[in-house]
């Protein structure tokens, strides 16, 4: 569909062995418009919707007449799923079809957690009659077999159907089932100082290993754990460092070997640094030191003073480096018994707070 400069163009083409040939459809010319194959009447063969402007906007149906119908494919057959960890590869062997070449098939996927279920993977058809609703390849593409990471344990049911060139999907095959994943990720939180992680197992193991990895670095067990009564097997890594992206995964002993599970990854956020007077530790003192914790967002000079009550400067320390610092005031300086005001300021910034010196 298209505009020829002269007026509008609609055209059908078919593909024979890689040459396009014009089928002369007689479809009327439209500009700036679409066109979309489907089914409409039911009748096996495909029908047009065409739009697009010709004096005015207007959509149009052009129902196929005269052209022999088109059958069903036959159902694919050898189902087979292997799972790997919490990941499934669903594979079959290629259809035919009367029509359309084996190579020209696409196939069309269900899975869910029921008999007949497609909460997982939905293949918008019928799944009693394999009759297609949307006029399109089926969900594998022209694959025959095709990987879905599974949420987590539990009985699956799946199957597949093929899909010929006219859009029409062959019943599904013979449902298969399968039980996969040992474990399966829950949530994995991560601060500036640690990551938490949390999994589930509907059969519990007991003990699993935790295995963690970077970039560029290979898997390294970092400890064991064991569930919970609910079957939640929680972690915290707390030797991470602010800006890494890390790697985590669960390793379950089976009588076949190590199988592993429930792998994600998580990036630690690096620290923002807000200006804050953390005060003295301890408060109060009795050993003539205070050690001020605070924290500065940039390098710009920072000043802390050690005011007595009334307000004359006893010490003061600067710093000129974002962090976090810990200033002593005593050394070198008598601090008497009484109650200090501490400041810290910089920049715009100040902030105050009260400090103990006993006996």
């Amino acid at each position: 569909v298209g505009d020829t400069g002269s007026g509008g163009i609609t055209r059908v083409y078919r593909n024979d062995g890689g040459v396009l040939h014009d089928v002369v459809a007689g479809l009327p010319g439209r500009v700036g418009g679409s066109v979309a194959w489907g089914d409409y009447d039911n009748d096996g063969d495909l029908d047009i919707a065409l739009m697009g402007i010709a004096g005015d906007y207007c959509t149009r149906i052009y129902r196929s007449e005269g052209a022999p119908a088109n059958t069903s494919p036959a159902a694919p057959t050898g189902l087979t799923a292997v799972v790997a960890g919490d990941t499934a590869t669903f594979s079959w062997t290629a259809a035919t079809d009367a029509e359309t070449p084996a190579a020209g098939l696409s196939y069309n996927l269900r899975l869910g957690t029921a008999t007949g279920g497609i909460n997982i993977c939905s293949p918008m058809a019928h799944c009693g009659t394999g009759c297609r609703r949307v006029a399109q390849l089926g969900n594998a593409q022209q694959r025959t077999s095709w990987k879905i990471k599974l949420p987590g344990p539990g009985q699956y049911y799946w199957s597949v159907q093929a899909v010929d060139g006219a859009f029409t999907g062959s019943h599904f095959a013979s449902e298969g089932g399968l039980v996969p994943v040992l474990a399966s990720l829950v949530s994995a939180e991560a601060q500036a100082d640690r990551v938490r992680l949390t999994w589930y197992a509907a059969k519990p193991p007991g003990t699993a290993t935790v295995y963690r990895r970077t970039v560029e670095t290979g898997w390294a067990a970092l400890g064991r754990i064991t569930p919970d009564g609910m079957g939640y097997l929680r972690y915290e890594d707390t030797a991470v460092e602010a800006g890494t992206r890390y790697g985590y995964r669960l390793g379950i002993l089976e009588s076949t070997g190590e199988t592993f599970v429930g792998e994600t990854w998580v990036e630690v956020p690096k620290e923002v640094l807000v200006f804050a007077l953390d005060g003295a530790r301890p408060n109060p003192t009795s050993d003539g030191e205070m050690v001020v914790h605070f924290v500065v967002p940039t390098a710009e000079r920072a000043r802390l003073e050690l005011l007595d009550v009334h307000g004359r400067r006893v010490a003061q320390r600067e710093v000129a480096a974002a962090g976090r610092h810990a200033v002593s005031f005593g050394r070198g300086v008598h601090l008497a018994p009484g109650v200090y005001v501490v400041r810290l300021s910089q920049g715009a910034n100040a902030q105050t707070t009260r400090a103990t010196v006993l006996r």
